[in-house]
């Protein structure tokens, strides 16, 4: 059976440019010639060729689809939700994943605005955050376990070693929209200095956004595993937290201190 995903956009930007790209928005839900009327309509802002669409091979058209749009059949039950001067809101599914790479060509087609997504597919425990404006991509990837109790991401602006305050904010905003509750921040003191530029530093930080935070330090890139003791007080900060708990250290990839840590709470918790 197919994962959906929960999609919100909003498109924020000039008055004028906005309301044209809602005008521009609006078409055919599919590329079928009878097809319902869409709000946002990924076959009026990106096609499919027509040589593709006359051939009728459904499976090429779906292998267009998530090369171009990075999902299949585009914005599915679409709604906007907001509309006022420089705003629109719009609340949509799409199948498998969430249309990243066609917002990256929205952001190319239309430079003057920013588009920003909320994308949640909890049957595969995932929750994505993108930003688009012009060229540049801000995308972060929460993950979820234990009935959405505990998530995990990477640090505010991985991978750069000097980041402000300004990507700390960003981070602990999309942290607040996933649900977190409290942070478990695996970090050494080595990775702390990268925001020496925050003030209070990044722990402080976390607090006075509102966060619970507990710091268990592993060491950066190190190849030892996990210890005992660390995880052993991973598994006591979840059972006090108050949830959802969000753990993170740089990324949280396979073989990752975050991966040790959140597998080590599956199966303690």
């Amino acid at each position: 059976m197919a994962n959906w995903c929960d999609n919100t956009l909003v498109v924020t930007g000039p008055v004028m440019d906005v309301a044209a790209f809602k005008a521009s928005a609006a078409g055919p839900g599919s590329s079928e010639p009878d097809s319902d009327a869409s709000v946002l309509s990924f076959h009026r802002l990106r096609p499919l060729p027509s040589d593709l669409v006359k051939a009728g091979d459904e499976e090429a058209q779906h292998l267009w689809e998530e090369e171009h749009w990075g999902c299949r059949y585009g914005a599915v039950e679409s709604e906007l939700t907001a509309d006022v001067p420089g705003r629109l809101n719009y609340r949509f599914e799409s199948k498998w994943a969430p249309p990243l790479r066609f917002l990256r060509a929205m952001g190319t087609r239309w430079p003057t605005l920013t588009f920003s997504l909320f994308s949640s597919e909890y049957c595969g425990g995932y929750l994505d955050f993108l930003r688009v404006e012009g060229s540049r991509v801000d995308w972060q990837e929460f993950r979820c376990w234990l009935r959405e109790q505990l998530l995990s991401t990477t640090r505010p602006g991985y991978p750069a070693t000097t980041v402000g305050e300004g990507e700390v904010i960003a981070w602990c905003d999309r942290g607040r929209l996933a649900g977190a509750k409290s942070i478990l921040c695996l970090l050494d003191q080595s990775e702390l200095a990268y925001y020496d530029g925050v003030p209070g530093g990044l722990r402080d930080w976390y607090r006075r956004q509102g966060f619970a935070v507990v710091h268990c330090p592993v060491e950066n890139g190190s190849s030892l595993p996990v210890s005992d003791a660390v995880l052993a007080a991973c598994a006591a900060a979840f059972a006090a937290a108050e949830k959802p708990l969000l753990v993170h250290g740089s990324n949280r990839g396979p073989g990752t201190r975050v991966a040790a840590v959140t597998a080590h709470l599956e199966v303690q918790i």
